[in-house]
Formats: structure tokens, sequence, C-alpha cells
């Protein structure tokens, strides 16, 4: 990706403000090679993950609609 453009979509993405979308604070690099993406504490995790491991089998199919309304109301 072109740094520039890069640059921008953190930009952007840092400027993002919504209750179901997670936030992005910031980007830092070591050495010009590694990359750390700074957002907020996930308190359960990546939804992925916990849907897969940790709350699987207890998730209650009002949960899983509540994920799906919340995740498709998010308006760009």
């Amino acid at each position: 990706m072109n740094p520039d453009s890069f640059l921008r979509e953190i930009r952007m993405m840092t400027a993002l403000n919504h209750p179901h979308i997670l936030k992005l604070y910031g980007v830092c690099t070591k050495d010009n090679a590694e990359m750390f993406i700074i957002t907020e504490l996930m308190a359960n995790g990546d939804l992925k993950h916990y849907l897969m491991n940790d709350g699987g089998d207890s998730i209650l199919l009002s949960d899983l609609m509540r994920f799906a309304v919340q995740v498709s109301s998010i308006n760009f």
C-alpha cells in the first residue's frame, strides 16, 4: 500500500466514533519493520474468537441476533 494512502486511512479510522466500532487510537512502527496497532481494550477479545471458543456453546440466539443488528447498523 502507498504510504500516503495508508496514513490517510489511519487518520480516517482514528476519527471514527461509533459504539459498535472498535476505536483505533493510533499506529506506531519499530525500525520501519514492525507495525503496532493501538486500539481500545476488547474485554472478551475479538468477536470471531469469542463465538468460536469462549461463548460458542453458551451463547443464546437472542445474543447472536443482537450482534447481527449491531454490525448491520453501522452507517459510513
